[in-house]
């Protein structure tokens, strides 16, 4: 005899369980509807002690020509599935008997409250009530208890009827029936739903490149569902899709099916845009179950744009010429366009280069560099043309730069090299500019001009330029023609303009100047030898302004008019200050802090303190001048030396002065003291002058007598 299970696999047996909707024993029919002759009888029975019944009992019958009904209570039954796999309806037992022509049909209420008829029972099944039957009904592909009920009349006002009818003749005791139940295919309820929901890492992503968040998904409900996955709040132009661990897609209309209690990992891809900012972008990740909208479980996620590392080599500005069987040096700038430091590997492919010509990095060139964001590191190479190269033949290599971090960052450039051929030119100024000193003003312009001879035995090319000796404001342009093209012994010329600045002092030290030139074909630079003949020419420009006037002139006073000269000229200069417009009897005079002065004033460099003089014309006018008198006064101020004023706008003042009423009374006598007896009469005699400059009539004299 075996002490051990011979066959395990038969131990666990698994079948299925229905549990109905509604169960009705007929012990309490207070909710139903009772119709005549219905009522509840424990005759017989199968549970609770009482069946519901149709008649009056085992020893009587029914009535004839009855019409009368047992209704069951309002079912919501709302919840039921659209389309169910097996019989969704009811069931229950019963017993007794029923004459020919009498029925108890069963109805139920569709949508439209109309009674829909499912079934009737006639006849006898047992007349001593002891023998209980019940349905046997073949639908939905198996056979079973249930009457099948049409699954449009499950709603939220779902009813049963059982009708019964009798005729006029053969009455009988009557039905039983008991253990009534309803059974349908519910849908679940909502708290059977349920899902959780974690995260379990990110991987960062670059700009344009792909991340990854891996999230797990529970399914803490009570029944297998599909759920759907959502974002929310990723940045716009971002790239997302779902997946299972596989790299299989999961899409968010078929979603993510898991078992009661199943866990499942799916990655979130995301793409940030190009250019995107580095940093943590959070965004809201969403499972919700497709059966119920409301059950869903978020978390915040994290999404992480890592800094890039991007080699980018610069173009290449010039292409380097070096002279056959010579080697030389030329650099290439490489920059880092990602948000991260990096070492960037380097190296050459030289498969391209004609035979005898080489390149390689040069002794001091280390093939790692680091690079950091937005900086550019120079790349010396040192490279060797072939002895036997022919003038502008041209070799190409490429330089290769791989970021040490993401081998997958990579740039190349093609660079070009030339052999040059051997340049000999000579470059002269203009004799006419070399001899005597150019006078130039302040902001003018002077055209320079320079020969260039070709010496080499072929035709060359040059780049034409001029430059000043040192630092300086002036301005070189119009460098003319930019490109020479001269045969072999051939003389050509190009010229440039040289403006002063606006702000040139006479004095001013004027830079020298040169020319030079660049052969194309070969690199080499000519120089021709400094030339230093400008001179800044004086510019005069005297300025004045009206300070203060009386408004009138008067008589026997010193009548004041203060202005102000300046020098807006680039050098010190003499002026000429006069008055014009009153008479030549008049006493006018010139004044600097009180002290007389000649007309000839000298004006400071607009630099200077002495730039700018404030004078006072002293003008009397004789006493006795007649009143209402009008004089128009014109004051000029121009240069005496250094030729003429540019800007004769601001050099003279006008005024229009009238001589005003003066009165001025005086009165006079020889006699001090007045003797004078009493009861005697004495005269004495006074003078009365008029040193006005109107006449005065009707004068009244007062005089008051005092005595010691």
């Amino acid at each position: 005899m075996s002490v051990v299970d011979d066959n395990p696999s038969n131990d666990v047996m698994t079948s299925t369980f229905t549990v109905a909707s509604h169960y009705f024993n007929c012990d309490d029919l207070s909710l139903w509807t009772v119709g005549q002759e219905w009522g509840m009888n424990s005759e017989s029975s199968l549970s609770q002690g009482s069946a519901c019944h149709i008649g009056n009992g085992q020893s009587s019958t029914y009535s004839a020509n009855l019409a009368t009904n047992l209704i069951t209570p309002v079912f919501d039954m709302s919840d039921a599935i659209s389309n169910p796999t097996r019989t969704n309806g009811i069931s229950f037992y019963y017993t007794g008997s029923l004459a020919s022509g009498d029925f108890v049909r069963l109805y139920s209420m569709n949508p439209s409250n109309s009674w829909v008829e499912l079934a009737s029972i006639t006849g006898t099944m047992s007349s001593d009530i002891t023998t209980w039957q019940t349905w046997s009904v073949n639908n939905a592909g198996a056979t079973s208890p249930l009457i099948p009920t049409p699954q449009s009349n499950f709603h939220a006002n779902s009813q049963y009827r059982f009708g019964f009818t009798s005729d006029a003749t053969n009455n009988d005791i009557g039905l039983w029936m008991d253990d009534i139940v309803i059974i349908y295919d519910q849908q679940l309820r909502e708290e059977e739903y349920g899902i959780a929901t974690s995260g379990v890492g990110v991987n960062g992503a670059v700009p344009n490149s792909w991340g990854k968040a891996t999230i797990q998904l529970t399914n803490t409900g009570n029944v297998s569902e599909t759920f759907t996955p959502s974002l929310s709040g990723i940045p716009n132009d971002w790239q997302y899709y779902f997946s299972q661990t596989s790299g299989v897609s999961i899409t968010e209309s078929n979603g993510v099916f898991l078992e009661k209690g199943e866990s499942k990992i799916i990655e979130l891809n995301f793409q940030p845009r190009d250019s995107e900012n580095q940093g943590f972008y959070p965004i809201t990740f969403t499972s919700t179950s497709k059966t119920h909208q409301s059950i869903s479980s978020s978390i915040v996620i994290q999404l992480e744009v890592i800094p890039d590392r991007i080699p980018e080599f610069l173009p290449q500005l010039s292409i380097p010429r070096c002279v056959p069987g010579s080697s030389c040096v030329t650099s290439i700038s490489i920059t880092n366009s990602g948000g991260a430091p990096d070492v960037f590997m380097l190296s050459l492919d030289y498969d391209n280069l004609p035979i005898g010509w080489s390149v390689s990095f040069s002794w001091n060139q280390p093939t790692e560099i680091l690079v950091q964001p937005g900086f550019s590191v120079p790349i010396m190479l040192t490279y060797t043309i072939g002895s036997d190269a022919v003038p502008d033949s041209i070799g190409e290599f490429d330089i290769i730069a791989v970021s040490e971090n993401d081998s997958s960052r990579t740039d190349s450039i093609s660079i070009e090299i030339v052999a040059s051929m051997i340049s000999d030119a000579t470059i002269t100024p203009n004799m006419q500019q070399v001899g005597n000193a150019k006078l130039i003003k302040p902001g003018d312009s002077d055209i320079v001009v320079f020969s260039v001879f070709n010496n080499a035995s072929v035709q060359d090319i040059f780049e034409t330029d001029v430059v000043f000796e040192g630092t300086t404001n002036w301005e070189i342009s119009e460098i003319t023609p930019a490109t020479l093209y001269l045969n072999s012994g051939d003389t050509g010329t190009f010229s440039a303009k040289l403006t002063a600045p606006v702000t040139a002092q006479v004095g001013d030290d004027c830079p020298g100047y040169l020319a030079s030139i660049i052969s194309q074909r070969s690199g080499e630079i000519f120089a021709s030898s400094i030339v230093d003949n400008f001179e800044i020419s004086q510019v005069n420009n005297i300025g004045m302004e009206l300070l203060e006037s009386p408004g009138n002139l008067v008589p026997g006073s010193q009548n004041i008019i203060s202005v102000e000269l300046n020098n807006l000229g680039n050098g010190p200069v003499p002026v000429d200050l006069s008055i014009d417009g009153i008479p030549e009897t008049w006493n006018t005079s010139f004044m600097i802090d009180n002290q007389i002065i000649s007309g000839n004033i000298q004006l400071g460099e607009i630099s200077e303190l002495s730039s700018t003089k404030l004078i006072d014309i002293v003008i009397n006018v004789p006493s006795g001048t007649d009143h209402s008198l009008i004089f128009e006064i014109d004051i000029n101020a121009m240069p005496s030396m250094y030729g003429d004023d540019i800007d004769i706008s601001d050099n003279s003042i006008s005024l229009n002065l009238i001589t005003v009423i003066v009165r001025d009374l005086f009165l006079s006598n020889d006699i001090q003291t007045i003797s004078s007896g009493v009861g005697n009469s004495t005269t004495f005699y006074l003078d009365i002058n008029n040193f006005g400059n109107i006449q005065e009539s009707d004068l009244r004299i007062f005089a008051n007598l005092y005595s010691d």
